[in-house]
């Protein structure tokens, strides 16, 4: 296949397998190279490359394009982790705003121009830079942005640079941030992040200001829009898909009526499961056992558990597993007759190792633009997630910190992708989630009070318990944490509604604001004290254990 080669520093090389194009000299060089490629026959493959980086390894780019990934890069390498620093104060506990090892095989939007191997149909949809970036770092993280926002599939792999020893962290300037962020989140949140900046002395206020007015008019990315040509499975990859097993794990508590729905529809399905474990925790003395009948003809195993504890009982059923995958369903969720046989089309389709479903409400409450296209996932949803065994041999199981409260997948997922597993969110996987009235985290008392909630009341308040407070001081430097209990103190003034509504709620705030500190303190307290206790985190075939399965 051809290869076309964008030379971005350094001296031009000799290159058999394509057009040698001349990108030296900044954005609009760059800019300026990748006209011309589009003006000519494009290539089916795009290296950006930084010949003082040595000469590309041709074997490893072999490898790389015949695997299902539409961007290639050294970002993390090449010092872009982190990269805005004003996401620390606009979207500072976002999964993908926490990075990978950089020595690892790992998704990352992180894109640099130094090392990029891009699918040129990719490159070609993009229309190329945006040149109003004044390095080429900027550009190339834009560059990232958009093509993860399209729905590309993107990796990060050091050995793309060759031999090159780890760059030193790189610093952008001031209006490069204010135009990614801008672009990324919104005029609004561009002003927030740049207000917070200054308020915490990161930036001054004379080159913030500038940087919002020459940034607030810059377009905001949409979701969405590409589609890779040729994509889906072989007829033999489709068989071979299919006959993989599958292992079914469904907690339950106080719940069957609707486990029996589940079972019925699980007993239908296109691709049979090779298993179905569903973990009891419903109290002796409530427990029933008629609804087996509805499981007529599945392999079925049922884990009874005395204590109901979410982590607990997943990690019960993960080691009476079986299957080369574990899918995850929420014992109140129905599903379709072809939900294995798509999660399983997708697996092999994408090259996963997590495939995340979407759930839908039965409110009819629509997901955001986000969750409609095919992409590289930044969630893992218990109620509609698919996992490879071997994945949990990097990751480890559940967290047992969480084991009464919210975000045990939020953790797990969190994991999984600073382990390197390949995750993909697929909009075309569904499943209906019922929010059953009584059972699961409820027998806890968590998330009592939910987001929606709090943006249609005036007095409810959505504050982060323990447990999140607990993954955000994991996985978060100090900075991050602060800002986004900044973040949770000011949504207790936000509501939708009309005027009148919004100036009762913020009333209301104001005077619960004491309140607010004080349990978010208290919150965070449990949390440090959590860190000190946990994790607890223990891998299929051990037993748990006070340290991480991996340490990142």
């Amino acid at each position: 296949m051809q290869i076309d080669l964008i030379v971005t520093g350094g001296e031009p090389l000799a290159w058999e397998w394509g057009r040698v194009l001349d990108g030296r000299g900044g954005v609009s060089k760059c800019e300026a190279a990748i006209r011309a490629w589009m003006e000519g026959e494009r290539a089916g493959w795009v290296l950006f490359w930084d010949a003082t980086l040595g000469r590309p390894e041709r074997a490893l780019i072999q490898e790389l394009i015949r695997c299902p990934v539409d961007v290639w890069h050294a970002g993390l390498w090449l010092g872009l982790g982190g990269l805005p620093e004003l996401f620390d104060f606009v979207v500072p506990c976002w999964m993908l705003h926490g990075d990978p090892d950089p020595t690892i095989e790992a998704s990352s939007w992180r894109v640099t121009l130094r090392c990029c191997l891009i699918r040129g149909e990719l490159l070609g949809w993009l229309q190329g830079l945006d040149a109003g970036y004044a390095s080429l770092e900027a550009a190339g993280l834009d560059l990232g942005y958009r093509a993860m926002a399209a729905g590309a599939l993107m990796r990060h792999r050091k050995e793309l640079a060759g031999g090159a020893p780890a760059a030193d962290a790189v610093r952008l300037g001031i209006e490069d941030e204010a135009r990614l962020t801008a672009k990324t989140r919104g005029r609004k949140w561009l002003l927030y992040g740049l207000a917070r900046a200054v308020m915490a002395s990161a930036r001054g206020l004379a080159e913030s200001a500038r940087a919002y007015r020459r940034a607030r008019k810059a377009a905001l990315v949409q979701p969405g829009g590409w589609q890779r040509r040729g994509g889906g499975m072989s007829r033999e990859a489709g068989r071979a898909a299919r006959a993989a097993r599958v292992t079914v794990l469904v907690p339950t508590v106080d719940r069957y009526p609707y486990l029996r729905v589940l079972m019925r529809q699980l007993a239908s399905q296109t691709v049979k499961p090779h298993e179905v474990i569903v973990v009891d925790q419903t109290a002796p003395d409530r427990r029933q056992c008629d609804w087996v009948e509805a499981a007529a003809g599945l392999p079925l195993q049922v884990l009874e558990l005395d204590e109901a504890g979410q982590c607990t009982s997943r990690n019960a059923g993960l080691r009476a597993s079986t299957g080369e995958w574990v899918l995850f369903l929420d014992d109140d969720d129905e599903v379709a007759p072809d939900l294995i046989e798509r999660f399983l089309a997708s697996a092999e389709e994408h090259g996963a190792d997590v495939v995340c479903g979407v759930a839908d409400e039965v409110s009819g409450a629509r997901v955001p633009p986000w969750f409609e296209i095919r992409r590289m996932s930044d969630v893992f949803p218990t109620n509609a997630g698919m996992v490879r065994r071997e994945a949990f041999q990097r990751s480890g199981l559940f967290d047992l910190a969480y084991n009464r409260g919210a975000r045990a997948d939020g953790d797990l997922g969190m994991r999984l992708y600073r382990s390197g597993a390949q995750m993909v969110l697929d909009p075309a996987i569904r499943v209906l989630h019922h929010h059953a009235p009584s059972g699961g985290l409820r027998k806890h008392k968590a998330r009592v009070v939910t987001y929606a909630r709090s943006r249609t009341s005036v007095w409810a308040r959505h504050l982060p318990e323990a447990t999140e407070l607990y993954l955000r001081m994991r996985y978060f430097t100090p900075r991050q944490v602060r800002e986004s209990l900044i973040q949770s103190v000011l949504g207790t003034f936000a509501v939708r509604g009309p005027w009148w509504k919004r100036a009762a709620k913020i009333a209301a705030g104001l005077v619960l604001l004491p309140d607010t500190i004080w349990h978010i303190r208290r919150r965070a307290n449990t949390a440090r004290r959590m860190l000190a206790q946990y994790p607890a985190i223990e891998q299929l075939g051990m037993q748990a254990t006070g340290c991480p399965a991996a340490e990142f």
